[in-house]
């Protein structure tokens, strides 16, 4: 059995060096796969503060501090938010979709245009990201990040604060239709019984004429 060392691809059966076009394909869809089963062997996600809530701020790299220290301000203050750092990209933890899943909004925080989010986006196209990236060479201000975050979570409020209003109001409405419906009932019961006395009285009216009649 000969091996063949160096960085051309192989024929997937005898290990020579291959240009089919076939192959190549087969040998791509293999490789793809040994790098997916890294995710057996790697930790899995696990946010800071939070395990779920309104706000999940994810970052990765020397990020960490600062990111770190903006989320814990706001946890201490009672906010729902969560911390989630990525240290493994290719591939991405297993439970990363899990721990998106959790949060109402998810902001993605980086030092560049959007490296990490743009992964995250081809994995996970369903997801609604934010993102809050600096471009300067220097990092996160932990003052900025809090103002960025707490924003964030005051719209989150402000709007389920907004869907239980409209959840009240639309109860409200169904119980006024409830009553309406129960009231046309009792009325329309009460017609019927009337609508019956009625018929028994024209009866009653139509057998003494008979009868008179009968007398004349």
């Amino acid at each position: 059995l000969e091996h063949r060392v160096g960085g051309l691809e192989k024929d997937q059966v005898t290990g020579n060096v291959s240009y089919v076009p076939e192959n190549h394909e087969y040998m791509t869809h293999v490789r793809a796969e040994k790098v997916k089963r890294v995710q057996n062997n790697i930790p899995e996600l696990e946010p800071e503060y939070n395990k779920e809530g309104d706000l999940l701020v994810v970052g990765w790299g020397g990020t960490y501090g600062s990111l770190h220290s903006a989320v814990r301000k706001l946890a201490s203050q009672g906010y729902k938010i969560g911390h989630a750092h990525f240290n493994y990209i290719n591939p991405l933890p297993r439970n990363t979709e899990e721990v998106l899943g959790k949060f109402k909004k998810v902001i993605v925080c980086e030092l560049n245009k959007g490296q990490l989010v743009s992964v995250l986006r081809s994995n996970f196209n369903d997801k609604d990201l934010l993102q809050y990236n600096k471009v300067m060479g220097l990092p996160f201000s932990v003052t900025d990040l809090v103002k960025k975050f707490k924003n964030i979570l005051d719209e989150v409020s402000n709007i389920a604060k907004d869907q239980s209003q409209g959840i009240h109001e639309v109860t409200d409405s169904l119980t006024s239709i409830e009553e309406g419906a129960q009231n046309n009932a009792a009325i329309s019961e009460e017609s019927a019984a009337a609508s019956e006395q009625l018929s028994a009285q024209s009866n009653q009216m139509l057998e003494i004429v008979s009868q008179l009649r009968n007398m004349i």
